[in-house]
């Protein structure tokens, strides 16, 4: 009998603990129109339990929430374009959890934020978009794989024109590209596995700060479109693709607090 009740316990004590499901709002949070000339972007100041999303207009903040494009939030009408500041207090249940673990609950999180604050409704669906299709290069691809998808293990150097990566996978890099080229890019490779990858390549708008001592100095580096090319044994092709999007059907102004 008493082994029967200490089992009991246990069992009823992992129900509690280890299986609580993280909290999915907000202790608390602060939101304010952003004055011009500050940060802009998401940060946590090294801090777990906060989060801070500054200089940021709603579609911005929807595409955080829901871990989207910019080009995949759409409205049939205006979106409020006010610049947001948003301090928010992380749970502590939530601050401790993994940083793989933590984000995705902040995501959730600016999602409740998003939906009490500015009174945010939306749906899903489909708009045919622009977008570019990822292939093996004439001559093949020159990229190696070296096994298959370990998971979460990239050590990633991603600087303004460069970008070189281990253990790779091929949406990883498609992700990067979406990123660069402000438009959808699907993959139709082939490559299942990882690889090490470098490309370098002459970013539309150069950062200055990086060209030390001569700010002026030409960048013969090739376009990202002939970099992919020349260095990846990859192409791009533009086309057309019905991309899901979320549709924003109602929105709010925030009121400050």
């Amino acid at each position: 009998m008493t082994r029967t009740i200490w089992i009991s316990a246990l069992l009823c004590g992992f129900s509690l603990t280890g299986f609580t499901q993280p909290s999915t709002e907000f202790e608390v949070a602060s939101i304010k129109v952003s004055t011009p000339g500050g940060r802009h972007g998401v940060y946590t100041d090294g801090a777990p339990n906060r989060v801070l999303m500054l200089d940021m207009p709603l579609k911005q903040l929807i595409s955080f929430a829901y871990d989207v494009e910019g080009y995949r939030v759409t409205a049939p009408a205006p979106i409020p374009s006010e610049h947001y500041d948003v301090v928010a207090k992380v749970p502590d249940d939530v601050a401790r959890l993994p940083y793989e673990v933590r984000w995705p609950q902040v995501h959730l999180m600016t999602q409740a934020l998003l939906a009490d604050r500015f009174k945010l409704t939306f749906h899903r669906g489909n708009m045919e978009m622009s977008v570019y299709k990822l292939f093996a290069a004439k001559g093949g691809s020159k990229l190696r794989e070296l096994g298959p998808n370990p998971g979460n293990n990239v050590i990633i150097d991603r600087r303004v024109g460069h970008l070189s990566a281990q253990q790779m996978p091929m949406s990883q890099l498609v992700e990067i590209l979406r990123g660069e080229l402000k438009r959808p890019v699907l993959d139709a490779t082939g490559i299942k596995g990882v690889f090490d990858v470098r490309l370098d390549w002459a970013p539309d708008a150069v950062d200055k700060n990086s060209v030390a001592d001569q700010p002026d100095a030409p960048d013969f580096r090739p376009t990202l479109a002939m970099a992919i090319e020349e260095q990846l044994g990859l192409r791009l092709e533009a086309g057309k693709s019905d991309i899901e999007v979320l549709v924003v059907d109602h929105a709010e102004r925030a009121s400050e607090n």
